[in-house]
């Protein structure tokens, strides 16, 4: 029924602990017997005392009775609305443990009331909207009555639409508010936010319709509640929504946080959000009949199912005059990881018979040491005939052995994708092929698989960037690795993934950069929208005709945030002096009693750091990509706790707010420290701005390593000292001129891209 929680009084007689059921819990604590104790719950006990005080003033002789009721009526609602804020001190666990940091001002000095005290008025804000300095290239003119984006008028945006966001915006604010609203007090949204609103959605143009724009709000600064309110009134005005962002944490959190919003509203099924993958699928899952079937779908029953002749009705297009496309951290958009690439959709189903076939395969690769192609071929061929260990051959011929007719499938050549001619029989010839291929591949060159391991319940996953993944198929080297792996005892299929005994196919390439292209209104926002370079602004208004931009101030009119080039980097060119620097500014700031994020190229510095270091730290975690999602939250949460080291990868560095508690305020804030040089700047401002989010205080350092920066060629193997100020201009000369690379990658992409959706249409009458 309860469980330890792991923190610092672990084994002691404070050892706090977690209800997993709480009826069974209730129901025990009436039945214990004299002289058992009960485990101690941290927020009853803080709000006993302060009931205890209530009631002990109440009847304080020497007091007159107004001033008792008075006083202890903010003692009362101190008590509710301590309740949001009492988790942010997770190590303590009584009262007494507790007091010493200042309960009494707690609420005073929560964030929410320091933010609210130090925001700039509208006048200010609008002052530094100004001065920052936006682009738009209108002219005046008005239409009619408004529905559709395409129609809002003038005196529409102007005069309704504020009004709109206002009532929205009020809805907001009492849900959220619900912990404090018996203060007086409520969160709203900031006039910079209001603003940016505005100007996204054109209330200050006299042009009729809204122009595609995108927008800068400094990180930690309300993205998320500025798309939420935009995504509310344009589905309120009968929009259909497709809310993107290139990180799957972030879109799990953001769907989570405004559903309730949406859900009051009724406007929840018109707003979609998801990945740039997500966006992907969806462009090849047209509506047919009423119903979603997807390219994948259209591949795989031309293999498995018996044609009937039939083709299905003309499909209803994702993406309509009323659909609308709401960027999250847009500028992630724009790197050649996305625009610049492709994303290959592909389809694989398990068949019966053939996870003998290819357990066959491996051991005559793997235990017999057969490494020729056409021998492994005919060993098998002679297997499917007449092998009596071959179980399922009779269900196995009927299938792929049979005189079924010819089809097209889109196949990747040197020629990029064309479509190609098909039977069955054919079909699996050419796949035997290269099963046998990847299985000699993988048996005889072992070391090239490092990015393969089996997870917790046997299933074979691949690293992709930082993250294991399962599901991942690379022709058949998943398979096959599976079998090195796992040796023996094979298990087809676990919880998690298919381990083998599939057909793999894929289904053509979609092109990142065309996707956006398809819808009629395109709106941004991003934390580093200055950041972008000459050609990639370029590339925007080509590509996609965005010809404006909005740069927001911060909410408080200056950040606390300071970096400085030549006090801030430093460059070791021993890596025992990069890894112990490191750890010393990380001691010293936890001395210090202020929270550490420690940001690491890829995991294995981590683990390196880690694993020399841990036993120095007394509040060392680890918060990775391949963190479960269940823990993410938490170990976020508790980063900004005093005297914790938080190590975490370079994917953990964008969009995750950190938050710091009082007690670290008080201590100068979360120091960060980055590990390595980013070759896109963008990052490097967004691992920055993990720390002195909105007006909180904190520092930040660059600690780097030479052979890196050799290895990135970023400086020349000569030994000579190096700036932070030259770093930056080599990073800039070689981001420019890999983005002139990129135009020729997307013209061979679009090609490509129009080939995978002229062979979905071939599909339909």
């Amino acid at each position: 029924m309860i469980e330890p929680v792991d923190n610092r009084w672990n084994g002691t007689a404070n050892q706090k602990y977690r209800v997993i059921e709480p009826n069974k819990f209730q129901q025990l604590v009436f039945v214990l017997l004299d002289g058992a104790t009960c485990p101690k719950h941290y927020v009853i006990t803080v709000i006993a005392s302060l009931i205890g005080y209530i009631h002990s003033q109440l009847n304080h002789a020497d007091w007159s009775g107004c001033d008792q009721i008075a006083s202890s009526s903010v003692l009362i609602s101190s008590i509710r609305s301590s309740l949001v804020y009492l988790r942010d001190q997770a190590d303590y666990v009584s009262f007494y443990l507790f007091a010493p940091s200042r309960l009494e001002t707690l609420i005073k000095e929560s964030f929410c009331y320091l933010r609210k005290q130090n925001e700039m008025s509208l006048a200010e804000a609008m002052q530094k909207y100004a001065e920052q300095g936006s682009s738009d290239c209108e002219a005046g003119g008005s239409v009619t009555k408004p529905n559709l984006f395409k129609t809002w008028t003038a005196p529409f945006k102007r005069e309704k639409l504020p009004k709109i966001l206002a009532g929205v915006a009020a809805v907001w604010s009492v849900m959220v508010s619900e912990d404090v609203s018996s203060t007086g007090k409520f969160f709203k949204p900031h006039c910079i936010q209001v603003l940016c609103v505005l100007r996204l959605l054109g209330s200050d143009s006299d042009l009729s319709g809204v122009s595609k724009q995108l927008a800068q709000v400094l990180t930690g600064q309300g993205k998320s509640l500025v798309l939420a309110l935009i995504a509310t009134i344009l589905a309120l005005t009968g929009h259909e929504i497709q809310l993107v962002c290139y990180n799957e944490y972030l879109v799990k959190r953001d769907a989570k946080d405004f559903a309730d919003l949406y859900e009051l509203f009724g406007v929840k099924d018109a707003i979609q959000y998801g990945t740039f993958d997500n966006m992907a699928n969806a462009i090849i899952a047209p509506e047919v009949d009423g119903k979603r079937k997807s390219l994948r779908s259209f591949v795989m029953d031309l293999v498995l199912e018996e044609p009937d002749g039939k083709r299905p009705n003309k499909p209803k297009a994702k993406v309509q005059d009323n659909s609308v496309l709401l960027m999250d951290e847009v500028d992630v958009f724009f790197t050649e990881d996305y625009y610049g690439s492709v994303y290959c959709p592909t389809t694989y189903s398990y068949i019966l018979g053939l996870e003998e076939i290819q357990a066959e395969i491996w051991y005559a690769v793997n235990n017999l040491g057969e490494h020729d192609v056409q021998r492994v071929t005919s060993r098998i061929e002679t297997f499917m005939s007449s092998s009596p260990r071959f179980g399922n051959r009779t269900l196995f011929s009927m299938l792929f052995l049979s005189k079924r007719g010819a089809y097209d499938l889109l196949v990747n050549t040197d020629n990029g994708y064309v479509r190609k001619s098909y039977t069955n029989k054919s079909l699996f010839a050419e796949h035997l092929n290269l099963m046998i291929s990847n299985a000699i591949q993988v048996a005889t060159k072992p070391s090239q698989f490092k990015d393969y391991k089996l997870n917790h319940e046997g299933a074979i996953t691949r690293k992709i960037d930082e993250k294991w993944e399962t599901g991942v198929i690379n022709d058949y080297l998943s398979t096959f690795n599976y079998f090195r792996l796992k040796k023996d005892y094979f298990i087809r299929r676990v919880s998690t993934g298919d381990n083998y005994g599939y057909l793999y196919l894929g289904c053509g390439s979609i092109s990142y950069a065309m996707l956006p292209k398809a819808f009629p209104l395109i709106l941004g926002v991003t934390g580093t929208l200055t950041s972008l370079n000459q050609y990639e602004k370029a590339t925007i208004e080509r590509l996609y005709n965005i010809t404006k931009s909005s740069i927001m101030p911060t909410f408080f009119g200056c950040s606390n945030n300071r970096f400085n080039p030549t006090e801030d980097f430093t460059l070791h060119s021993k890596r025992p002096l990069w890894l112990g620097k490191i750890f010393s500014q990380a001691y010293a700031a936890v001395t210090a009693k202020r929270a550490v994020l420690i940001f690491f190229f890829n995991g294995n510095l981590l683990e390196e750091f880690r694993a020399q270091y841990c036993g120095q730290l007394d509040r060392l975690q680890v918060l990775t990509e391949n963190t479960p999602a269940t823990q993410q939250e938490h170990l976020i949460n508790e980063a900004g706790i005093a005297k914790t080291v938080t190590l975490a990868t370079r994917g953990m560095g964008r969009g995750v707010d950190y938050k710091s508690s009082v007690a670290v305020e008080k201590s100068g804030g979360v120091h960060v420290i980055q590990t390595f040089f980013s070759l896109d700047v963008r990052e490097e401002t967004q691992i920055r701005g993990r720390t002195a989010r909105k007006d909180n205080r904190g520092s930040y350092e660059l600690i780097v390593y030479d052979v890196h920066l050799k290895a990135a060629r970023l400086v020349e193997a000569t030994g000579r000292p190096v700036s932070y100020a030259q770093l930056d201009a080599a990073r800039a000369s070689k981001a420019l001129n890999e983005n002139r690379n990129i135009e020729e990658s997307i013209r061979k992409n679009t090609e490509e891209h129009a080939a995978t959706m002229e062979f979905l249409q071939s599909f339909f009458k």
